[in-house]
């Protein structure tokens, strides 16, 4: 079960992650690794995790 926090940084992270109007850089990896760490979870298994769900992006 989720707190209303985590979910909320599990919508944002699955934002981030996938908003390609968004610019890279280094500003997006601290914000994303942020996130990330409030879930308890590493960034590159959220992005491994999403993209398996989306092979297309």
């Amino acid at each position: 079960m989720l707190t209303r926090t985590q979910a909320l940084a599990a919508i944002e992270l699955a934002e981030l992650l996938f908003d390609p109007a968004r610019p890279a850089g280094a500003d997006i990896h601290a914000t994303i690794a942020a996130t990330a760490e409030q879930l308890g979870v590493r960034p590159i298994d959220v992005a491994v995790t999403l993209s398996a769900r989306h092979p297309n992006r």
